[in-house]
């Protein structure tokens, strides 16, 4: 009888001391679960503030071979078709026949128009094309792109410039290289707004970017900080006009 008693009191101190733990242990699971998700919404919160860049691998291998064929100036080595994407913003595919890609490991970015290749920004440091949005500042009814890029190293800016889908070249209407000199490094969008008599707007953005792996950490999205300035149409010439006091 007491070997007997013995063996249910022994049975009954195993089950409390077990029991008690899993109740500790449901406990604090149940508290650090809560802290996870917690943190995991406002993880979500911020990333929600961000705004994707269009980026796919739509016709990329079109493109990669056209640049093996015709682009002998550039080492292929340096670009691989697994770092190419087709970065056309929709603006611009819906309003005109040009598409552009950019290679994520060093932000080469180029524009394919009537089967041909063109650099359409400085590529050297810094991010390359970031966006652009179609145009007619001149008048003539054909159509260009502003084109928002960054390069530099050591001394970075962003810039903003005009590609003509005519003569294939752009060139740069303004940029924030005095402003990042002084340490105050700044990265533009652009957005156009159509007002209400038919006018366009050009809007220049200060961001913030946010990196991603594709391969590489280039940028793939971006959160709006504040209105920087204007692109104004002074006598068919884009010229900039400031909104701040960066």
């Amino acid at each position: 009888m007491k070997r007997i008693i013995f063996i249910l009191m022994t049975l009954l101190l195993i089950f409390a001391i077990f029991g008690c733990n899993s109740e500790d242990t449901n406990t604090n699971t149940s508290s650090t679960q809560s802290e996870l998700d917690a943190s995991t919404t406002d993880d979500n919160d911020e990333k929600e503030q961000y705004i994707p860049f269009n980026y796919t691998k739509n016709g990329v291998d079109e493109f990669y071979t056209l640049f093996q064929e015709t682009m002998h100036d550039y080492d292929m080595k340096q670009f691989l078709k697994e770092k190419c994407y087709n970065v056309t913003p929709q603006e611009v595919s819906e309003a005109t026949d040009a598409k552009i890609f950019k290679f994520f490991d060093n932000s080469a970015s180029f524009v394919l128009i009537d089967n041909e290749i063109y650099e359409i920004c400085i590529c050297l440091g810094g991010y390359g094309f970031i966006n652009a949005v179609p145009c007619d500042f001149d008048g003539d009814g054909s159509l260009e792109l502003l084109v928002a890029s960054s390069w530099g190293s050591g001394l970075h800016r962003s810039e903003i410039s005009v590609f003509d889908l005519t003569d294939k070249s752009f060139e740069i209407y303004y940029s924030t290289q005095d402003l990042s000199s002084a340490g105050n490094y700044i990265e533009l969008v652009v957005q156009s707004k159509e007002n209400n008599d038919g006018t366009v707007t050009y809007e220049l953005y200060s961001v913030d970017y946010e990196s991603a792996l594709v391969g590489d950490n280039f940028t793939l999205a971006y959160k709006i900080i504040e209105l920087h300035g204007i692109i104004e149409n002074v006598d068919g010439v884009p010229t900039f006009k400031q909104t701040t006091n960066e």
